[in-house]
């Protein structure tokens, strides 16, 4: 799964999707309120929210353990869904730096950033 960073959307991954599908399914969202996906003034859409929120999303599709890249903001996104949900995660990888992943403890893991 591809995640998008801030002010992007699903189309950001599309040429770097091109070099994987061939070996891999590639999920590529657009992350709530971006993209052609809806904005709810009222919802919440902390890093921890849209975290869940792929969470509901990967149910829904039947994914019990995949692969999860994020660019910057996804990138933040998807290191707190690994933190939270490490049993679905086949491995996690960032294009770029996410910006700071929020220190917690989650499921046994311990999250921090360096100095």
């Amino acid at each position: 799964m591809l995640l998008h960073g801030f002010g992007a959307n699903r189309a950001h991954w599309l040429r770097f999707a091109s070099f994987i599908t061939p070996g891999y399914h590639v999920v590529i969202p657009d992350l709530p309120g971006f993209g052609e996906s809806t904005y709810n003034g009222k919802s919440d859409y902390s890093h921890n929210a849209q975290a869940a929120r792929i969470k509901s999303f990967a149910d829904a599709l039947g994914l019990k353990r995949f692969h999860i890249v994020g660019n910057s903001m996804g990138g933040n996104i998807a290191g707190n869904f690994a933190a939270e949900y490490p049993l679905m995660v086949a491995s996690l990888a960032f294009s770029t730096l996410p910006g700071s992943i929020q220190r917690k403890r989650a499921n046994g893991i311990s999250c921090s950033k360096k100095n």
